[in-house]
């Protein structure tokens, strides 16, 4: 589905450049690509998919749990819900700034066809 979903913002791209578009909706793109690609068509761009969410699953399984102990260790905080939600939120701002920086990359990929 992020083939589909850059496909669909190259064609906001394409009608600010006053081009005429090529797929009106999420259904069209599929059948493009289903068309192009076949099933290949339809697993292309997996591997920028794995890497993002190995990153998401890393930063979450490292982040998460430092940030907990290290609020449990640091501040006089017991083990509650006020330590899971800040935990979390110290997490969300990490996650940020990993993930987006490889969605950026995975679309830039994606635009000039390497994947």
């Amino acid at each position: 589905m992020d083939l589909v979903k850059v496909q669909l913002q190259m064609e906001g791209r394409r009608r600010l450049e006053g081009k005429p578009p090529r797929v009106k909706g999420v259904l069209e793109a599929l059948t493009k690509i289903w068309k192009e690609g076949g099933i290949r068509g339809l697993w292309r761009g997996w591997v920028p998919n794995v890497q993002r969410g190995a990153l998401v699953n890393l930063g979450d399984l490292t982040t998460y749990d430092s940030a907990k102990r290290f609020l449990l260790r640091n501040t006089t905080m017991k083990d509650g819900t006020s330590v899971h939600i800040l935990s979390r939120y110290l997490f969300w701002k990490s996650l940020s700034s990993i993930s987006s920086q490889q969605a950026s990359i995975m679309t830039d990929n994606y635009i000039v066809g390497l994947f």
